[in-house]
């Protein structure tokens, strides 16, 4: 599938008009529903594909944040025969109580995986995660990035946000 279909697609299968309240805190008037693009194989397929291309040469290991990321972290794992961690939003209160799962990160070369990047904060929180561990962390891969200028504000933290798309041009391809 193109670019241009892909994205067509994506935005069909995906976005929703209703006053909502986004996990970042802020209200918006749309959604982008991404795990709606499970229903349909093919349409997942194509991304994974996409966005296994973003994925930058020396990549080690991919982290994703728990649940939105998991589809894209395993399918681009998968794809590229990478090993996947798994970043946990908050700690569990059993077993081994760990952040990341999927083993250790020290010393390797990470590329975090998310679904939808709006304002940054869970993106910087997970990266951070990583560091701590003693992951190597320089690119971000997301599906979707709302709003441009979350990607110059995580280039200050030393980060290469790499989108399939962001919302105007998703935006575009339908007008």
């Amino acid at each position: 599938m193109n670019r241009e279909k892909l994205g067509e697609q994506i935005y069909y299968t995906t976005h929703e008009e209703a006053a909502v309240t986004l996990s970042a805190g802020q209200s918006s008037t749309e959604y982008f529903k991404l795990l709606n693009l499970l229903g349909d194989n093919d349409l997942l397929a194509a991304t994974i594909e996409q966005m296994s291309e973003l994925i930058p040469e020396g990549t080690e290991v991919l982290a994703g944040i728990e649940l939105g990321a998991d589809p894209w972290t395993v399918g681009i794992g998968l794809r590229k025969s990478l090993p996947i961690r798994i970043i946990r939003k908050k700690l569990k209160q059993h077993g081994m109580s760990e952040l990341i799962e999927g083993g250790p990160v020290k010393g390797l070369r990470a590329v975090l995986i998310e679904d939808v990047i709006t304002t940054g904060r869970q993106t910087l929180r997970s990266v951070r995660v990583l560091r701590k561990a003693g992951g190597v962390v320089g690119t971000v891969v997301c599906v979707l990035l709302r709003e441009e200028n979350t990607a110059e504000q995580l280039a200050k933290e030393g980060l290469n946000v790499r989108p399939l798309f962001t919302r105007t041009q998703l935006q575009d391809l339908i007008d």
